[in-house]
């Protein structure tokens, strides 16, 4: 059984998300991975491999190799129960101000998966958990910008502006996604 403090990194999550989606090998994720979204994701066997390794050592994936009359024998991976619990904790994790300010990209993962495994309710959670870390902080950098940033050189201004924008879309991506998700929720 996986520890409680077994620690997953952010690829181990998503290729534990990946296999709760449906049984894979290390091709087809390294496949998957070159050719989606997920591009961000290193897609070399020194990366997915040895994740996948760690995986099955802490039991929360396992793998069952196919084709083993041919040269090249393939395994296939498939989540666990244990793994399925630590996928669902990190999908219902609290969001943190840490999360908004420097994981924006881990929040669009978790976002992306979790209707493979939560209801609509819980994704509303989440969406209530970035609003609400997510408007305070773009309030501050708003009044970081108003007391001005005129001391900064222009291309410090522009990057400025740019980190606040981003940060402003996001937000306002997700009240889009919550009121989306809540209107689902009425009709059903």
């Amino acid at each position: 059984m996986a520890s409680e403090t077994t620690s997953v990194s952010l690829l181990g999550h998503a290729l534990l998300a990946l296999v709760h989606q449906q049984p894979m090998s290390g091709y087809d994720l390294r496949k998957l991975f070159a050719e989606s979204h997920l591009q961000h994701f290193s897609s070399s066997p020194g990366s997915i491999y040895p994740a996948l390794k760690r995986l099955e050592e802490n039991r929360l994936i396992s793998g069952v190799t196919e084709q083993t009359d041919t040269l090249r024998p393939r395994k296939v991976y498939s989540i666990t129960p244990d793994g399925t619990r630590m996928l669902r904790r990190w999908l219902e994790a609290d969001v943190t101000r840490e999360d908004v300010v420097n994981n924006t990209k881990e929040l669009t993962l978790r976002f992306a998966f979790m209707g493979h495994l939560l209801d609509d309710e819980a994704t509303v959670r989440f969406l209530d958990g970035v609003i609400g870390e997510l408007a305070p902080y773009v309030d501050e950098l708003d009044e970081f910008v108003r007391r001005g940033t005129s001391d900064l050189p222009l291309h410090g201004q522009l990057a400025v502006e740019s980190g606040v924008e981003s940060y402003r879309s996001f937000l306002q991506w997700a009240r889009k996604a919550r009121r989306r998700f809540r209107a689902r929720m009425k009709t059903t």
